[in-house]
């Protein structure tokens, strides 16, 4: 090799990477928004499931047992007892407000709702949508969104 010969070296110069990088900023700029909302959705999405899962199994162990189960809100979780005892608790962890008629929703022996229960459950995510959760008297769960549940 010659003193004044040319060689080419293999890699990226200053200014690539540099248009690399800006790029990237630029792509992450647009996306990050998306991606939270994503997140944020997808949090209020499982909210509602936990709190539907939780109904369903208050209806299911009532069921099974022959005895009466109650879901009822403590400090923001859900619990699901039956006789005093604790079948389960539900960490909603403060991810939902949820308004309970007569502060709980007892479930009979048969699944149906005993006759000192409310039918509706209303739950407001931590995104701020309003979620209602109707009940049938034979027990029966149906949820849809509302911006009050105020009215019945």
């Amino acid at each position: 090799m010659s003193a004044g010969s040319l060689t080419r070296q293999a890699g990226f110069t200053l200014i690539e990477l540099l248009v690399t990088l800006g790029v990237a900023v630029l792509l992450a700029t647009i996306a990050v928004p998306g991606i939270q909302q994503w997140v944020a959705s997808n949090r209020e999405s499982a909210m509602a499931i936990d709190i539907r899962g939780g109904l369903n199994l208050a209806r299911s162990e009532a069921i099974k047992r022959r005895l009466p189960v109650s879901l009822s809100e403590t400090g923001g979780d859900l619990q699901i007892q039956a006789q005093g005892a604790t079948l389960r608790h539900i960490d909603l962890a403060r991810q939902a407000t949820l308004t309970l008629p007569a502060g709980a929703i007892t479930f009979t022996a048969l699944g149906h709702l005993a006759d000192n229960s409310g039918d509706r459950i209303c739950a407001v995510l931590a995104g701020g949508n309003t979620l209602r959760f109707a009940l049938s008297p034979a027990g029966g769960l149906r949820a849809s969104q509302t911006d009050d549940c105020s009215n019945g």
